[in-house]
């Protein structure tokens, strides 16, 4: 069973994952991970990776596609479920989310629905570190939105 702290930890990988998003901040994004993380793709959800990103240094890539091909971004974070396994050194967790993908030319919010299925391990200061994250895209809808004043 999962301690008070290893939940709270466990957790704030995913914002500090989300934030990093919104942000185009690489430095807090790839800080979510192990130096030897990766990211996986999976564009629909039950297909093999679309795409897949192994460490630091192609992880913080990730940011600057976004701002790239989007104006904004918005990552709610909603249910969490995670196991500890008895060793207490790597842990499994399924994280929902739904982003929003903002495009003011065309006043439209892509937005994903998301299950991102993760493998935890403890770093060498025995801090939790995303290992391997499944972003598994479940739908999409495309709604109009108003343009920013």
């Amino acid at each position: 069973m999962p301690t008070p702290d290893d939940l709270e930890a466990l957790r704030e990988l995913s914002d500090r994952y989300a934030s990093g998003a919104d942000r185009r901040d690489s430095a807090l994004y790839v800080s979510a991970f192990l130096p030897t993380g990766r990211l996986y793709i999976h564009r629909p959800a039950d297909a093999p990776a679309l795409s897949q990103r192994h460490g630091h240094e192609s992880l913080a890539k990730v940011t600057g596609l976004l701002g790239e091909r989007y104006d904004l971004t918005f990552h709610f974070l909603g249910n969490r479920f995670y196991e500890v396994a008895p060793d207490a050194q790597t842990a499994t967790g399924d994280v929902y989310c739904i982003a929003h993908h903002i495009t003011h030319a065309t006043s439209t919010d892509h937005v994903m629905h998301i299950r991102y299925e993760d493998q935890y391990a403890r770093n060498d200061a025995g801090e939790w570190r995303i290992e391997e994250r499944r972003f598994r895209l479940l739908f999409t809808e495309t709604r109009p939105i108003d343009a920013p004043s």
